[in-house]
């Protein structure tokens, strides 16, 4: 009995001579979380104007010009704060809808030529946090990018007269009798149409198209030939008799 016990126990001892003499397995090390890439400056004060903290983004651009006086993205940031937006941004504006995904830089970046001009643009606007703007919202943009394309109305074409038909040699020719001479800077009397109201109504607005883009003598020339095709119609008439008066008082200053 004691014999077994002895050997037992000896058999235990070997175990565990055995169990510690094995490698050893270290435990794995957790692996650090990525740090956040750190703002400069510059972007520290860009992220500040996007919410509408002036205070900090000039404190911000403050000490960067400080140790560079001439950096320029920091002189235009700025000057976007401290000066009158109309001055930076001179010239014509023009209506812009926001569309879904355009933020004020990437607007100021397409039709301002720099999207640091972003809180300029803002303030043009009179919106105090650009990050808050949203698709629908109506912007005014000054670009000429942005200019509205003048709608040019091209004038009917008109139907070519037929030729006139020989007559029969037994027959002698009638001499026409001689037209007489327009009076100088007046128009051309149009010649005798058949009446067309429809063709009359295109050549109304192709004569009202010339006298809005300051061509007064073909807008005179076409609401005569409008007159001939409809000289029953009123409105024709009214606006023939205009053209007349601006061509007159245009030709008298001259």
């Amino acid at each position: 009995m004691i014999r077994s016990r002895l050997l037992l126990s000896a058999a235990c001892g070997l175990a565990l001579a055995l169990a510690a003499c094995g490698p050893s397995v270290a435990p794995h090390p957790e692996t650090p979380a990525a740090k956040p890439a750190k703002r400069g400056p510059i972007d520290q004060a860009i992220a500040a104007l996007q919410d509408g903290k002036e205070k900090d983004a000039a404190r911000e651009l403050a000490r960067i010009l400080k140790k560079n006086p001439n950096d320029g993205e920091a002189l235009l940031l700025r000057n976007s704060i401290e000066r009158d937006p109309a001055a930076l941004l001179p010239g014509e504006s023009y209506p812009y809808v926001v569309r879904s995904g355009d933020t004020m830089m990437s607007i100021a970046e397409r039709y301002l030529g720099s999207a640091l001009k972003f809180y300029a643009l803002a303030r043009y606007n009179h919106i105090a946090v650009p990050s808050s703007l949203v698709a629908g919202q109506l912007l005014r943009v000054p670009s000429a990018a942005l200019r509205p394309k003048p709608v040019v109305v091209a004038p009917p074409p008109e139907k070519a007269e037929e030729a006139p038909k020989p007559e029969p040699k037994s027959k002698k020719k009638a001499t026409p009798a001689a037209a007489p001479a327009p009076t100088p800077g007046a128009p051309a009397a149009p010649a005798a149409a058949a009446h067309n109201p429809a063709l009359a109504a295109r050549m109304r607005g192709a004569g009202l198209a010339a006298l809005a883009q300051g061509n007064v003598a073909r807008a005179v020339v076409l609401l005569s030939h409008a007159a001939a095709l409809d000289p029953a119609n009123p409105l024709i008439q009214r606006d023939l008799a205009r053209a007349q008066r601006i061509q007159s008082t245009v030709q008298a200053k001259h």
